[in-house]
């Protein structure tokens, strides 16, 4: 904002509407990309523990045994 108040007024301006719609687009652009991180981990760990059962490995075997 500093630069933008040195510069001629329509110079300045521009600058300003530039850089906020460039924070805008990384701000969108870095949220998209947190979320389909997120969900992609969320999918992993579905398919990944499907077959993990819950219990002791104690637990586990007595109930093998029985």
């Amino acid at each position: 904002m500093a630069a933008s108040e040195q510069l001629p007024h329509g110079l300045g301006a521009e600058l300003l509407r530039t850089a906020r719609e460039a924070f805008t687009q990384a701000f969108q652009l870095t949220a998209a990309l947190g979320a389909a991180v997120v969900l992609i981990t969320a999918l992993l760990a579905t398919v990944l523990l499907r077959r993990v059962r819950v219990g002791s490995p104690l637990e586990q075997q007595a109930e093998s045994l029985s």
